[in-house]
Formats: structure tokens, C-alpha cells, sequence
């Protein structure tokens, strides 16, 4: 999937802590969230553009990040960063494929 995303190999995965690991220029975190809380606080983001298909709520920006939420107690935050060159797509098109990896990790035990 990152093949999709990443001009370059993303190469070996690295662990940054208990929660969060990146491969290449994409950081992926997990988190305790909740959809409730998440709702209220999406309105108030700039630039967030809302979801569907993603966790139960979800939303991406142009810096090219996602931020989702699955439930009472699920968060999946994915960020791409550096220069634009880095990535074959973006915008919706990222989002998309960066919310595909959220709704992975959401259906593991």
C-alpha cells in the first residue's frame, strides 16, 4: 500500500514509542479516542475535510494527514511528511489510501 503513496521504498519499519512507528516519511500513532469527543472537535479544526468510509468518524488536510476515530476508545492518526516530492499522491487521493491503513489497524483485535 505505501508503494501507492511513496515515490522511494519506504524501507524497514522503525518503532518511535508504545504507540506510534513510522516507515519511511509516514508516522502512524494509535491512541485512546472517543467518536463523541471527536465530533465535537472536528468542527473546530481548520482546513479539515470530513470522511466517510473511515472508523466512525474521520477527517484529512492537505499537510497530508488523517486523523480517525472507531468506537469509544479507538484513534489512528497518519501524517506523511516532507517535501511534497515524496508522495505519488494527494489531497483526497491520500487520504483515502491513509484511511485504508486506519480501517486496518482498527479491525485488529
Amino acid at each position: 500500500m505505501l508503494a501507492a503513496i511513496l515515490r522511494d521504498p519506504a524501507g524497514s519499519p522503525e518503532r518511535l514509542d508504545a504507540q506510534s512507528c513510522r516507515t519511511g516519511s509516514v508516522y502512524i500513532s494509535l491512541k485512546v479516542a472517543n467518536i463523541d469527543v471527536f465530533r465535537q472537535e472536528v468542527s473546530r479544526i481548520d482546513l479539515a475535510h470530513t470522511m466517510t468510509g473511515v472508523g466512525d468518524g474521520a477527517y484529512w488536510n492537505q499537510a497530508g494527514a488523517v486523523s480517525a476515530v472507531k468506537g469509544h476508545d479507538r484513534g489512528c492518526d497518519i501524517s506523511v511528511l516532507g517535501p511534497p516530492g515524496v508522495m505519488k499522491i494527494r489531497d483526497e487521493a491520500l487520504a483515502q489510501k491513509l484511511g485504508e491503513i486506519c480501517n486496518k489497524l482498527f479491525a485488529l483485535p
